[in-house]
C-alpha cells in the first residue's frame, strides 16, 4: 500500500510538472493522510478528515468541489473450543460525503486560503451477529446493530500551496453544525420477544483539525 501511495504522489506531481500553466478548471484530488490512516485501523477517529477523494472546478476566485471518504471491514471469528464454539461476525462501514462552494484568496505567490462552506451527510453502521448450539441442542442466532446517521452545513477554512500552477497540496479546518440519529437493534432468533430498538436523537457541533494532505491536479 505504501508503494501504491508513494507512486500516486509522484504521478500526480509528475504530471503537474509537464502541464500547462492554467490555474483555473477541473481538477482531482486524494487525500494521502486519510490513505495512510486506512493503513492503521487503530487510529481511526471521527476527528479526523473522513473524505479520501475529491472532484472540483477551480475559478480565479470562486470554485465547488465534491468530496468522498469510504471505509469498509468484515471479519469472521470461527468456532472453537477456546471461544465456546461460537461464531462470530463484525461488519462496519463509514460514508462521508460533502458538497459545497469557496472563496479562493491569493496570499502569496504560491499560497492560496479557501474559505468554504458545505452540505455533508456522515453514516456508520455496525453490526455483531454470534451463532452458537446450546445445551438443548437448538441453534441460537443474536444479532446486535448500530446504525448512525448525521447531517449538516459545514463552514471550511484550508491552505492550499502550490509547488507547480497545476498541483496544490493543502490541509483545512472543519467546523461541522448537523442533526444526528442512532437507532441501535438487538435481536434473538430463540427469544423474539426480548428483542429490542433504541432511537436517539440529537445536535452536533464539533470541529474536524487540519487531519488531511489533499494532492490536487488540475486537468
Amino acid at each position: 500500500m505504501k508503494k501504491i501511495l508513494s507512486s500516486l504522489l509522484c504521478l500526480l506531481l509528475g504530471i503537474g510538472l509537464f502541464a500547462q500553466t492554467d490555474t483555473t478548471g477541473v481538477y482531482v484530488g486524494v487525500n494521502a493522510a486519510k490513505m495512510l490512516q486506512m493503513m492503521s485501523p487503530q487510529s481511526n477517529s471521527n476527528l479526523i478528515n473522513p473524505y479520501l477523494v475529491e472532484l472540483g472546478y477551480g475559478g480565479s476566485k470562486f470554485g465547488f468541489h465534491a468530496s468522498l471518504g469510504l471505509d469498509k471491514s468484515t471479519s469472521t471469528h470461527q468456532p472453537s473450543s477456546a471461544n465456546g464454539n461460537v461464531t462470530t461476525q463484525v461488519d462496519s462501514s463509514h460514508t462521508d460525503w460533502r458538497i459545497g462552494a469557496y472563496y479562493k484568496l491569493a496570499i502569496h505567490a504560491r499560497w492560496n486560503m479557501h474559505f468554504g462552506i458545505d452540505y455533508y451527510q456522515s453514516g456508520y453502521t455496525q453490526s455483531l451477529s454470534t451463532e452458537f448450539q446450546n445445551e438443548d441442542g437448538a441453534q441460537v442466532k443474536n444479532d446486535n446493530s448500530s446504525i448512525f446517521k448525521e447531517s449538516g452545513i459545514s463552514p471550511y477554512l484550508r491552505l492550499d500551496y502550490k509547488p507547480h500552477p497545476k498541483v496544490s497540496i493543502g490541509t483545512e479546518l472543519l467546523f461541522r453544525i448537523g442533526k444526528d440519529n442512532l437507532t441501535e437493534k438487538a435481536e434473538s432468533n430463540l427469544f423474539p420477544e426480548f428483542d429490542s430498538e433504541l432511537i436517539t436523537e440529537g445536535n452536533r457541533t464539533y470541529f474536524i483539525a487540519p487531519s488531511a494532505l489533499f494532492i490536487c491536479l488540475t486537468l
